[in-house]
């Protein structure tokens, strides 16, 4: 099996992450990234040296600003500027803890106060979304991209005490993140691993200075987004484990553990900036991992290989626009919950990031009616939604298919005002503007949503 490792031992940050993937990712797809046109945003890569070990530092450039050169905080953590969150109708700051941080942080630079830049923008997660639907990348980097924004909005809307559509991030920092996750997304698309494991990751310690006040480390949006992870601290002082850095991880590692057994084929290494007694490197592993099964009894187990059908190796077609990927469809047959306990069931499991939910009417014995529950999502997501099913569903058990899929290319764009949607590939091109802004409009004229359609197509 596909295997990569992600090694935390000095923690984890966007930037960071970018590095070491950028070492192992096919070159093409570095250069990709490289020009993708992020608004107002540079993405470079240049080698970095710690402790005698060389590795690749990402840079990200908004506006010619690299984040950290904007405003920095103090104790050895992570180069990242602490941005502030703007709840906007709701009377003024919570001063003590109104700072949210998730932005490329790989370098560890902290120790001047933050400086608050009024010129620039403020960004809602709609923006965000926005933002990340309009790039030309594939719909699979696009849905694990807003998948890991939301729940780092998510994280500092539990934090701050205020709903997600409330929070405003400024400009630099918010698309310093939006580089950071959706280039990790694109060099993981590009790499292809079938299962992903993480180390434990190293929080550092300490506490991080900010402008208003003083946050522990790891930071509460941090904390809150590593719940279910396995962390540890030890002596180095500062933040090593970014808001960013903490959701890419949990979103895309299957498990934390220990390297598994496996033969290594390529190595990659992202540097951080700040200087440690130890190397302040994040690395990374690719290769075959293989499972052994057996008895404790002292014979030689029996060795499985589960490398995929020669089907799932052609997961991508490059040749054209059109594509394959790979999901997984979980499902359960329920037959002891009401309507408005499947509906809500039916909204957090969307919310945790499935790529559709639906019912199905069923029968089951003693003929009862019941329905039955499938959830298509991304492979390194299933044990992640498994999770989500069995605390919002009354199930005891989950089936789980794998299958390879034929897509479109799809991307987003802005005309006559509204969104719109389109799908090419395998000799296919149609698009349609997005209901919400068709229903917008057909609410402020007063007309019908088929009359809105006839009128834009």
């Amino acid at each position: 099996m596909k295997t990569l490792y992600i090694e935390c031992n000095m923690g984890i940050a966007g930037d960071m992450l970018m590095g070491a993937l950028a070492e192992i990712a096919p070159a093409e797809a570095v250069e990709k990234l490289r020009t993708l046109k992020i608004p107002g945003t540079e993405i470079s890569f240049e080698h970095g040296e710690k402790c005698g070990i060389g590795g690749t530092r990402a840079h990200v450039l908004v506006h010619g600003e690299e984040e950290g050169s904007v405003g920095e905080h103090g104790h050895g953590g992570h180069d990242h500027e602490t941005e502030h969150v703007h709840h906007h109708g709701h009377g003024g700051h919570d001063h003590d803890t109104e700072h949210a941080h998730h932005h490329s942080h790989g370098g560890h630079d902290h120790d001047a106060e933050h400086v608050h830049h009024h010129e620039h923008h403020h960004y809602g997660i709609e923006d965000i979304r926005s933002i990340i639907n309009g790039l030309p990348v594939p719909a699979s980097v696009k849905e694990n991209a807003l998948a890991i924004y939301t729940r780092i909005a998510s994280a500092e809307s539990k934090v701050h005490g205020q709903p997600v559509s409330e929070i405003h991030f400024h400009e630099v920092g918010a698309m310093d993140a939006v580089a950071d996750v959706v280039g990790n997304c694109f060099l993981l698309e590009a790499i292809g691993a079938e299962r992903i494991v993480s180390s434990p990751v190293n929080v550092g310690s300490g506490s991080v200075r900010c402008a208003h006040g003083i946050l522990p480390v790891p930071a509460p949006a941090t904390a809150e987004i590593l719940k279910g992870t396995e962390y540890y601290s030890d002596e180095i002082r500062g933040e090593l484990c970014t808001p960013t850095g903490a959701a890419i991880l949990t979103h895309f590692a299957d498990e934390t553990a220990e390297r598994p057994r496996m033969r290594v084929d390529s190595v990659g290494v992202g540097a951080g900036t700040k200087d440690f007694p130890k190397a302040n490197i994040l690395r990374v592993f690719l290769g075959e991992a293989r499972e052994t099964s057996g008895d404790d009894d002292g014979t030689q187990p029996e060795v499985r290989d589960f490398r995929p059908a020669a089907d799932e190796e052609m997961f991508c077609d490059s040749s054209d626009d059109s594509q394959m990927d790979r999901i997984c469809e979980l499902s359960a047959n329920i037959d002891d919950m009401t309507g408005e306990e499947l509906g809500f069931a039916m909204e957090r499991i969307l919310e945790a990031g499935a790529l559709d939910v639906y019912y199905t009417p069923i029968v089951m014995k003693k003929s009862r009616p019941a329905v039955k529950l499938s959830c298509l999502c991304r492979r390194e997501k299933a044990k992640a939604m498994a999770e989500v099913i069995f605390r919002h569903t009354r199930t005891a058990g989950i089936r789980r298919q794998d299958f390879v899929r034929y897509v479109l290319q799809r991307e987003s764009t802005e005309r006559d005002g509204l969104r719109v949607k389109s799908y090419r590939g395998y000799g296919v091109e149609r698009s349609k503007p997005e209901y919400e802004d068709l229903a917008e409009l057909a609410r402020s004229r007063d007309g019908s949503l088929i009359d809105m359609k006839g009128e834009k197509e």
